[in-house]
């Protein structure tokens, strides 16, 4: 014991150093306990700055899981280092720690905490964003090919399906005449069932043409939490947890919409991701736009022989 708190001096003469180190640093005894911590340690796991010795630090980590704080407690008394990604609920929100800790003298350690949520957030956009690149650049390929519009639709939908990993993906087209809606284009994971062909009654969906109409998404983490009760039973019957869905427009007026689905669990809808979604939106009502103007054209007359 006495060995161990002249450790501690030996910390506390250094804390001045280690205060002005980004990384979060503490302390750890060979039973895991935390001696020591410095402010950006406390800061990144939302402890109190003037507790001396924070022991709910290996807890936070542990973010409740038994095996995680048992690794970290075996790593103390063995001397082994470890490394662990955790993420901690902290302060309301998740966070992305990495947690390396390294023997330090025979009865401590040391834990080094770095902050890697930005780090992921971004690679994160960066990833979503070449999802919808590669969907984009489908569509862009397709008149190269002189792709017929229905395949070119068929494997978009698909490249941005997989990518998105949803559980459907869609295309309705809007008849104002006959006040419908129909599924026109559709991919479909594996063991989802698919809505092909499906037509909606204009008169059942007051919100969704609402918004629709007023170029705006439709937007459901949780179809029940976050979506009118008009919509509730057809989407549920569908095995519809959430869903994203955004205005397909051409020449001005609602052509229809592009939407995609997800059947497993609650997901929360990004900006981004609604933004991007949009883009892609535009870009499929372009191109159906160009294929429409082209096919209105009338065909060049012939030429007669002289």
């Amino acid at each position: 014991m006495a060995r161990q708190e002249s450790h501690l001096r030996s910390w506390d003469t250094l804390s001045g150093i280690l205060d002005r180190v980004s990384d979060g640093v503490a302390l750890l005894t060979r039973e895991g306990r935390v001696a020591r911590a410095n402010p950006p340690a406390r800061a990144l796991l939302g402890l109190d700055p003037l507790e001396e010795a924070p022991q709910g630090l290996v807890d936070i980590l542990a973010a409740g899981e038994g095996w995680r704080r048992e690794q970290i407690v075996r790593a103390c008394r063995s001397g082994a280092p470890l490394q662990m990604e955790c993420r901690p609920s902290v302060d309301g929100r998740t966070r992305c720690l990495d947690l390396h800790l390294a023997p330090l003298l025979p009865d401590l350690t040391a834990a080094w905490i770095r902050d890697l949520t930005r780090g992921r957030a971004i690679a994160g956009k960066l990833g979503l964003r070449a999802c919808y690149q590669e969907a984009a650049a489908g569509v862009l390929r397709g008149p190269a090919r002189r792709a017929r519009l229905n395949d070119l639709l068929d494997g978009s939908l698909a490249i941005l399906g997989r990518a998105r990993r949803v559980s459907r993906s869609y295309i309705f087209v809007n008849d104002d005449e006959r006040g419908l809606m129909t599924c026109r284009n559709e991919w479909a994971a594996p063991g989802v069932e698919s809505f092909l062909g499906m037509t909606a009654a204009h008169g059942d969906f007051p919100y969704w043409l609402a918004r629709l109409r007023a170029d705006l998404p439709v937007v459901g983490g949780d179809i029940l939490r976050d979506l009118p009760e008009e919509v509730h039973e057809i989407l549920t019957l569908q095995g519809i947890v959430s869903i994203l869905v955004v205005p397909l427009r051409v020449d001005r007026r609602l052509w229809g919409f592009l939407g995609l689905d997800e059947c497993a669990a609650r997901r929360e809808w990004s900006r981004l991701e609604v933004s991007l979604l949009g883009e892609f939106g535009d870009l499929i009502a372009c191109l159906i736009g160009r294929r429409r103007s082209r096919g209105a054209r009338p065909a060049p007359a012939a030429t007669a022989n002289t």
